[in-house]
């Protein structure tokens, strides 16, 4: 996604819930940027976040349609 006006965070969980999410996001033509403020931190040297707060991050034309896949999968958007 190179265009990165327009985002809304949709989704934060896990990595394993995020990976998953946004696999389905893909798959249904979403693109989708992911922001990981805990791995960033520890890569820096310093902590910020938890590691269960990812965010995914959606265009704003695109989210409606993601909301549908969060539902379809028993997700709640955030």
């Amino acid at each position: 996604m190179k265009n990165h006006e327009n985002l809304i965070v949709i989704f934060s969980g896990s990595l394993i819930q995020v990976e998953f999410v946004k696999e389905q996001f893909e798959e249904h033509g979403i693109d989708c940027i992911v922001k990981n403020e805990f791995q960033e931190g520890i890569s820096a040297g310093y902590v910020v976040g938890t590691p269960t707060s990812i965010d995914i991050y959606v265009r704003e034309e695109d989210y409606e349609k993601a909301i549908e896949i969060l539902k379809d999968l028993g997700e709640s958007p955030r």
